[in-house]
């Protein structure tokens, strides 16, 4: 199958030389469905990370307009989504970028989209242990995306609204206007997993009061309420000596107290499959 492509950028000013690979949009050519992905670490983005949120934010909800049946918006006439990108191809010259259309081949559009996404845009890895939290947060997200109703449904760039706490997961599974999970990542096996404990407390806190106060779960200019039958799913690193699955059995039970789920990170891929049943359901 064919598909058209566009790549979009980050460039901090307008005078700069430099630019960052962002995000890729992907479109059918003979069909029109269209789907996208962008980086959701912008921790090191400095001062532009607010701006650059914004703007994915204002990007996404064009997008999703034109997403409709028709695969059209009418505004003045029909605007097709190959039209409105070539529009911000011509005409932006501000913080996102958007790069003239190409074209590639694949045997669907979501193996375009992640193909595109992991050549193009995602950094490589980092010299980082393979129980790094980030690469934690990483694998997580990789299960979750090979399940292909569970693609859909992932908000990875989203923020919990806790009384006057935000707090961002690694991922939030939502059908329609139900929030089926959020989740995060802790690694115990650590030469101090006392360091990895403070951030389970401090995450913790605010799960608990997810439990007992209103909370909404905001992403691409939507919120939606958490209720009590959202899972709250911690993934962990297994430890290797016992100091470090002590520190496990102490954050398992404060765990408990707020009823989150614990899963071993390896567990990750059947939790994926076990959540792709519940939205086709």
């Amino acid at each position: 199958m064919q598909f058209r492509y566009w790549t979009v950028r980050i460039v901090p000013s307008p005078l700069a030389i430099t630019s960052l690979g962002y995000g890729v949009i992907v479109q059918c050519a003979s069909t029109g469905e269209s789907e996208w992905q962008f980086l959701d670490d912008h921790s090191g983005m400095g001062t532009i990370q607010g701006a650059v949120k914004t703007a994915r934010k204002n990007l996404e909800t064009q997008l999703k307009r034109l997403q409709d049946a028709n695969h059209a918006l009418d505004i003045e006439g029909t605007e097709t989504l190959n039209d409105y990108l070539g529009w911000c191809v011509d005409h932006w010259n501000n913080l996102l970028r958007v790069d003239a259309a190409k074209f590639m081949h694949a045997a669907s559009l979501a193996e375009a989209c992640a193909l595109l996404f992991s050549q193009l845009i995602e950094p490589p890895a980092r010299n980082q242990p393979a129980n790094d939290v980030r690469n934690l947060r990483a694998k997580i997200k990789k299960a979750y995306q090979n399940q292909p109703l569970v693609r859909t449904a992932i908000k990875t760039d989203s923020t919990l609204i806790i009384a006057k706490y935000q707090l961002n997961p690694n991922c939030a599974v939502v059908k329609e206007d139900t929030v089926l999970e959020l989740n995060e990542a802790f690694n115990f096996a650590t030469a101090n997993p006392n360091a990895g404990f403070t951030n389970v407390e401090a995450w913790s806190l605010k799960i608990e009061k997810i439990r007992n106060t209103n909370s909404q779960l905001e992403f691409a200019n939507s919120r939606v309420e958490i209720d009590d039958d959202t899972d709250i799913v911690a993934f962990y690193h297994e430890p290797q000596s016992n100091w470090q699955f002590d520190t496990l059995k102490r954050a398992q039970e404060i765990w408990d107290a707020s009823r989150v789920k614990y899963l071993p990170i390896n567990a990750a891929e059947s939790r994926a499959n076990e959540l792709n049943k519940r939205l086709s359901a």
